[in-house]
C-alpha cells in the first residue's frame, strides 16, 4: 500500500466538523470534504466526497471558514468561483498593499464573503 493511499485513509476516517478544527495543532495534511456529492454544479466529486487536500504548519489556524475573507483561501475562492453565476458574487482585489498577490488574488465583495 503507498504512503498516498495511507494519509487518504486517515483523513478519510477521522473526518471532523469544521467547528472542531480549532482541536487540531501542530502541522499536518487536512481535507475538506463535501456533505453531498451533489453540492457543486457539473463537478463530479468522487464517492468520499474529498474536495480539497491542503498542508499546514499550523492546523489550529487553518479553518478555511472562519477566516474573515475569502482572499486568503484557496479553497474558498475556488468553490466561490464555481458557483460565482449562481451566487450571484462579485471579486475584488484581495487587499490594499505593495505586495502583487494583493491585486492578483481577488476576495468577494459584500455578502459574497
Amino acid at each position: 500500500m503507498s504512503s498516498a493511499v495511507s494519509i487518504f485513509d486517515q483523513l478519510s476516517t477521522i473526518r471532523d466538523s469544521v467547528e472542531n478544527t480549532s482541536e487540531r495543532s501542530g502541522s499536518g495534511i487536512y481535507a475538506i470534504f463535501a456533505k453531498k456529492l451533489d453540492c457543486l454544479p457539473e463537478i463530479i466529486l468522487p464517492s468520499s466526497g474529498i474536495i480539497y487536500v491542503g498542508v499546514s504548519t499550523r492546523l489550529e489556524s487553518r479553518n478555511h471558514f472562519k477566516l474573515k475573507h475569502s482572499g486568503f483561501s484557496t479553497i474558498r475562492r475556488s468553490i466561490g468561483a464555481i458557483l460565482k453565476d449562481e451566487l450571484n458574487l462579485s471579486a475584488e482585489p484581495r487587499s490594499r498593499g505593495k505586495s502583487t498577490t494583493n491585486y492578483k488574488n481577488f476576495r468577494f465583495a459584500g455578502d459574497g464573503e
